[in-house]
């Protein structure tokens, strides 16, 4: 779990604003919040609702300025979770 907390400071998509339109309440499945001496995160894990990747998937904002956020998305490998890359796309 802590590697997914380390990949979500790094992927960075979109800004955190975006996130309530993407993600409809019905297809949340956990909310948790991480906190640092620095900064907080959130960490939604979602269901296939939105979108069936056949994969766990999670969404969330990083903090990184004064009220900005950015938006990610993370899927988690279909097959070797352990030994597969980790894909950082980022559009802007």
């Amino acid at each position: 779990m802590w590697s997914l907390c380390k990949i979500a400071f790094s992927v960075q998509v979109a800004l955190g604003t975006v996130s309530a339109a993407l993600i409809p309440a019905q297809a949340r499945v956990k909310d948790q919040r991480f906190l640092s001496p620095t900064t907080q995160f959130i960490k939604v894990q979602q269901n296939d609702h939105l979108c069936d990747a056949r994969s766990r998937q999670w969404t969330g904002k990083v903090p990184v300025t004064n009220g900005n956020s950015l938006f990610y998305w993370y899927f988690e490998s279909q097959r070797y979770q352990e030994r597969a890359p980790t894909i950082l796309y980022l559009t802007g």
